[in-house]
C-alpha cells in the first residue's frame, strides 16, 4: 500500500481529466504514459482545450471532495442498517449472485454497499481495506514479516568473508543512518513531483483568461466573417433577382415588339393589295387557302381600312 506522500490528489484529478477527453476523441492518446504535468496542460492547450479542461478538472474535483466527505460503512454497520431496513432477503440473494461470479468478500461488501444505498435518501460508501497479500504481505503477521526482512538484509552471508568484514562492520554502523537518508531524499522526491503538479496546474489557470479571450475574440471574428458572408450572398441573390426580372421585362418588351411589327406588317401587305386590285385578284386565296389567310388577316386589320 502506497504512503499518502507517494500520492498526489492533483495528479489524480489530471488523470481523470486525460481519460474524459481521450475518450471523446477531443486529446489524442500521449505516448508517454508517465506524461509530466507541464506537458499535459500545454498539449491542451495547443489543441484549444485548456478551458475546458480545467472545467472538466473543477467538476472532477467537486465530486471527489462529496465523496470523501461521505460516510464510511465498516460491514457491521452496513448489516445493522440492513437489518432495520428490513432488506435482508435482497441483500442475501444479491451476496450469493457475486459469489457465484467469483467475487471476494472485500469486493462483494463494496458492490452492495453502493447498491443498497441508505433508504432516507443520504449516500454512503464502504469501508475500503486492501487486501495485504496483494500489497506485499509476506507473513501472516506483520511483526513476522518486518522482523525476518530486517535480519535478512543484516546478515548478508557475502559480508562475513575476511575480505569485507570492515565494509560489514561500517554499514552495520550506518544502517539506520543511511535509510533515514534514503528515505529523506525519497520523500524530497515526492514532494518535488507533487510540488509540479500544482504548479503546473496554477500556471494553467493562470494562462485560462487569456486563452478565454482570444477564443472569445476567435468566435467574434468568425462570427463577423459569417455575416460578412451571408450579407454578400443574399446581395448577390437579390442583384441576381433583379438582373432576372430586368431580362423578364426586356424579353417581354421585345415580344411585344416582335408582335407589333408582325401586325404592322400584314397591314401594309393588306394596303398593297388594296391599291392594285390585279395583283390582289391573281393572289386571291382559294376556298382551300382561306382559312388561312383569315388566320393571318385579322378582323380587325380589316377593320382600319
Amino acid at each position: 500500500m502506497s504512503k499518502w506522500y507517494e500520492q498526489s490528489r492533483v495528479r489524480m484529478l489530471r488523470s481523470f481529466v486525460t481519460k474524459h477527453l481521450e475518450e471523446e476523441g477531443l486529446l489524442p492518446r500521449s505516448k508517454d504514459e508517465d506524461e509530466a504535468a507541464a506537458v499535459f496542460w500545454a498539449r491542451v492547450e495547443e489543441a484549444g482545450f485548456l478551458v475546458k479542461a480545467l472545467e472538466l478538472y473543477d467538476q472532477f474535483d467537486d465530486q471527489d471532495v462529496e465523496w470523501v466527505h461521505r460516510p464510511r460503512e465498516t460491514k457491521k454497520a452496513f448489516a445493522e442498517r440492513i437489518e432495520r431496513e428490513g432488506r435482508q432477503a435482497e441483500v442475501d440473494a444479491a451476496r450469493k449472485e457475486l459469489l457465484e461470479h467469483g467475487y471476494s468478500l472485500r469486493k462483494i461488501h463494496e458492490q452492495l454497499v453502493y447498491r443498497f444505498q441508505p433508504q432516507d435518501g443520504t449516500l454512503t460508501r464502504p469501508w475500503e481495506t486492501p487486501d495485504p497479500w496483494e500489497a506485499g504481505r509476506l507473513f501472516r503477521k506483520k511483526e513476522d514479516q518486518d522482523k525476518f526482512l530486517a535480519e535478512a538484509e543484516r546478515d548478508d552471508v557475502h559480508d562475513y568473508c575476511p575480505e569485507s568484514r570492515w565494509r560489514f562492520e561500517w554499514a552495520q554502523q550506518h544502517r539506520e543512518k543511511r535509510i533515514a537518508s534514503e528515505n529523506a531524499k525519497y520523500r524530497v522526491d515526492c514532494a518535488k513531483w507533487r510540488q509540479e503538479e500544482r504548479v503546473a496546474l496554477s500556471n494553467a489557470r493562470r494562462r485560462a483568461p487569456e486563452v478565454a479571450r482570444a477564443e472569445e475574440q476567435r468566435k467574434a471574428a468568425a462570427k463577423a466573417e459569417a455575416e460578412r458572408q451571408a450579407a454578400a450572398k443574399a446581395e448577390a441573390e437579390k442583384k441576381a433577382a433583379e438582373e432576372k426580372r430586368q431580362q423578364e421585362i426586356r424579353e417581354q418588351e421585345e415580344a411585344k415588339k416582335r408582335k407589333k411589327e408582325e401586325r404592322n406588317a400584314r397591314r401594309r401587305e393588306l394596303r398593297r393589295l388594296r391599291r392594285h386590285p390585279k395583283v390582289a385578284a391573281k393572289s386571291k386565296p382559294s376556298a382551300d387557302n382561306r382559312p388561312a389567310l383569315a388566320n393571318t388577316a385579322k378582323a380587325g386589320d380589316w377593320e382600319t381600312f
